[in-house]
């Protein structure tokens, strides 16, 4: 018998934890399976997991490798079954008995799914709960982390979370006593800065990219959630009101909802105006924040809300959501809206692009807010409350 139950297969006898430093092993599997969302997170803290520096603690990451995958459309039916499959097995049986093998102290998950059967303590990470609380979402995928996430919740022995606003979703969805929960904040990548060089190399940077002289970027999958469509609407407004000239731009993953999108840009009569881009890779992303005159992201929920602390520290002034977990990321540096509102929402991103004052100020506070966050530091939360499970369990 085995933490949570039976492992589904034999189990080595040990006699306790090895002598020597604390092990954790981390999961990182998300990394390399994920090119935007999770993968993001999991890429950046790995990175830094595997910088942390202590005598008494050695951090291993499985599989070895963190480099994102390579952009692709929709996998074929087999594919999908096959992925599920291996999904699973790596969970449910490799990952338990490589922590056996590895004579780990802690195992963690760095996506919500972990072991339902553990030979050693197991932590998860917990982003967001919209594949629970949205009916937006619907694939197989999906009703497989519906049923699954929750009962690796609870069999789960810490709980990483990124937001005070996740945290709370979490103990009233999923029922996880408080002190169960530990919240981390997660950080801007040192790439991510204002942009170098003169006008003119700005200027020729904006050409390569094929971007417009004047323009309001949004970047993310296309989702029901981000209120693409309410943007789009606001967009036309601000657009009948001026300042001339400023185009949309959209940056993200096509899904399948993005032919809906397409369908209310042409009835509002925006094809000219609207550029959408697919997946840019990440070390690209800086510029088209930089070059940006206004970063939009009128999202309903989000677990932590990533961009818009990568627009900051750009130097690019953010309009977004007072919902979800987004006031308690962005502060006061930006300003706040109904993301379901477009006429409240065009009232904000015109105040950002014809007030010069708040546009400054709104640059200023957003370039110390996202200085005030950093992977690292998470990454330590994330490393110390193991130690403290393992020493706990000891």
């Amino acid at each position: 018998m085995t933490r949570g139950g039976m492992l589904p297969f034999e189990i080595p006898s040990t006699t306790g934890r090895a002598e020597g430093p604390l092990k954790i092993l981390f999961d990182v599997r998300e990394a390399s399976r994920n090119v935007t969302g999770i993968g993001t997170y999991v890429r950046n803290l790995a990175g830094e997991i595997l910088a942390y520096e202590d005598p008494d603690v050695v951090c291993k990451c499985v599989p070895r490798s963190t480099e994102p995958p390579t952009p692709k459309g929709v996998s074929s039916l087999p594919l999908q079954a096959f992925n599920f499959v291996r999904n699973v097995t790596w969970k449910q049986a490799y990952l338990p008995a490589i922590a056996l093998k590895e004579r780990a102290d802690v195992l963690v998950c760095m996506d919500p799914l972990g072991p339902l059967a553990s030979p050693v303590p197991t932590a998860l990470i917990i982003y967001d709960l919209i594949f629970l609380t949205t009916g937006a979402q619907s694939d197989a995928w999906t009703r497989y982390w519906r049923a699954m996430v929750p009962r690796s919740a609870r069999k789960a022995d810490l709980i990483f979370t990124l937001s005070q606003a996740s945290k709370a979703e979490i103990i009233g969805q999923l029922g996880i006593p408080a002190e169960k929960i530990v919240v981390f904040h997660t950080g801007v990548s040192d790439h991510f800065s204002a942009p170098a060089g003169d006008a003119s190399e700005r200027e020729k940077t904006r050409k390569r990219l094929g971007l417009p002289a004047s323009y309001v970027l949004t970047v993310g999958a296309h989702d029901p959630r981000r209120n693409l469509k309410t943007l789009l609407a606001a967009y036309r407004t601000l657009k009948a009101k001026g300042p001339a000239g400023v185009k949309l731009v959209a940056v993200g993953p096509k899904t399948s909802y993005f032919q809906e999108i397409e369908q209310t840009t042409h009835s509002l009569g925006l094809d000219e105006d609207v550029l959408y881009f697919d997946y840019v890779p990440n070390e690209e992303l800086p510029s088209y924040y930089g070059l940006a005159d206004l970063y939009v992201y009128p999202s309903s929920e989000e677990g932590f809300g990533l961009t818009p602390l990568e627009a900051m520290a750009c130097g690019c002034p953010v309009v977004t959501s007072r919902t979800s977990s987004l006031p308690e990321v962005v502060g006061d540096a930006a300003l706040l809206v109904d993301p379901t509102d477009a006429e409240e929402l065009a009232e904000a991103m015109g105040r950002v692009l014809s007030d010069a004052a708040l546009r400054r100020s709104l640059i200023e506070k957003g370039s110390k807010r996202a200085a005030a966050f950093s992977w690292r530091a998470g990454a330590e939360d994330i490393v110390k409350a193991c130690v403290r499970l393992a020493e706990r369990n000891a």
